[in-house]
């Protein structure tokens, strides 16, 4: 059988790519969440922040995904939540009806999410 052929340097493997990457730093970033006084401090990381991808995927569903108060977003690699949050807390569906689930292979991480989500209240 044949080498597979080399990545090129662009695709090189990240640390980022792993499963204990993220399992540790979403472990971290929960215990960090669960020992602020009221479970409500904002300890959680904002991935992507510097490149604004958050307001910039809001833009995008803003103009393409359907406008109704029954309109539901899955979010795969949801990580801390806080997509879902911000598509929660935006004007556009707020108070609607769809359901906004996050799925993510970090158990941590959906541990996270639900700390801050019962932090944020409903």
């Amino acid at each position: 059988m044949a080498e597979p052929p080399e990545a090129p340097a662009h695709l090189t493997p990240s640390i980022l790519g792993t499963k204990e990457y993220w399992d540790t730093a979403y472990t971290s970033e929960l215990s960090a969440h669960l020992q602020s006084p009221d479970g409500a401090a904002e300890s959680s990381t904002v991935w992507f922040a510097e490149t604004a991808a958050a307001a910039k995927t809001l833009a995008y569903l803003a103009a393409h995904a359907p406008d109704g108060p029954d309109t539901s977003f899955l979010d795969l690699g949801a990580g801390n939540g806080e997509l879902l949050f911000e598509l929660r807390e935006s004007a556009r569906w707020r108070g609607g009806r769809g359901r906004m689930l996050g799925v993510d292979y970090a158990d941590a991480a959906v541990r996270l999410a639900a700390a801050r989500g019962a932090a944020r209240g409903p």
